[in-house]
């Protein structure tokens, strides 16, 4: 979790099931984005330290492993994981210098920089369909990222700024939440909108348990949704809502809701 504690930016690592503190780490600036690699035991930190941007890779102890300066300080930067194939992607936002970078996780080495006429402003890797989604938030737009050929294939219109996109690659479908307070949810693949239905702020998505989230930001409840078997209609019900203006995180190990206001809260999905 990366967050401003009263104008100091502190990283802190928390155990799962306890929600004890592994280690907090004071940052040299303003973090941009993080992921978290389960797999390989590493999250990556996109941050600037007010002279340039850095990729900051640590442990699970939250040891420092590798930084990479990247540019400017007033460089943007957001990532997206592709777990699986190894493959961190990094959307810069820079004066004259719109792109992707792919970073092979093994060698450290970047395999490609794919450029983009609009800022990337947030990522998300779509396993199932192999394919990389941008939010073009300045301009409306969400782009599809052909990884593979190196361009940007595809893109539709929002009618206003998106919030946050999220996936569901077992299910295959798109979420997005939009500034208006609503929640899309599009098919993979036609990218038909299947579903628009209230909910604001920040998306989490627990596949395996049936669970999604919305709320964070201008959103002032966590709705809960229930997922729905694949081919569905509608692909989703809401279950119920809960009055916090938190940012929820889904564990999808154990099946639980984390609500981050102020501090890491455990909901209850029952009541």
């Amino acid at each position: 979790l990366a967050y401003n504690d009263g104008g100091r930016y502190v990283l802190g690592i928390y155990d799962t099931p306890s929600l004890a503190e592994v280690a907090s780490l004071t940052l040299p600036g303003r973090p941009d984005d993080l992921a978290a690699d389960g797999q390989r035991g590493r999250v990556y930190l996109t941050l600037d330290d007010g002279r340039q941007s850095l990729l900051w890779t640590l442990d699970r102890a939250g040891q420092i492993v590798d930084e990479r300066a990247l540019g400017e300080w007033t460089e943007n930067v957001s990532l997206a994981l592709d777990a699986g194939g190894g493959r961190l992607f990094l959307g810069r936002e820079a004066w004259g210098r719109n792109a992707i970078v792919v970073l092979d996780l093994e060698s450290g080495r970047e395999t490609a920089e794919i450029p983009l006429e609009a800022a990337p402003n947030a990522l998300t890797w779509d396993p199932a369909g192999r394919r990389l989604l941008a939010s073009h938030t300045y301009v409306h737009l969400i782009g599809v990222v052909d990884v593979a050929h190196s361009q940007e294939t595809a893109t539709w219109a929002t009618a206003i700024n998106v919030t946050d996109l999220a996936t569901d690659p077992a299910r295959r479908l798109y979420f997005v939440t939009d500034t208006a307070g609503r929640l899309h949810v599009l098919e993979a693949g036609s990218d038909r909108e299947l579903a628009v239905l209230p909910g604001a702020g920040r998306i989490a998505v627990d596949s395996s348990h049936g669970h999604l989230y919305t709320g964070g930001g201008e959103a002032g409840t966590v709705r809960v949704f229930d997922l729905l078997p694949a081919g569905s209609t509608p692909p989703l019900v809401e279950r119920g809502e809960i009055p916090m203006r938190a940012v929820p995180v889904a564990d999808e190990y154990h099946g639980s809701l984390l609500l981050v206001q102020n501090g890491i809260h455990l909901a209850s999905l029952e009541s």
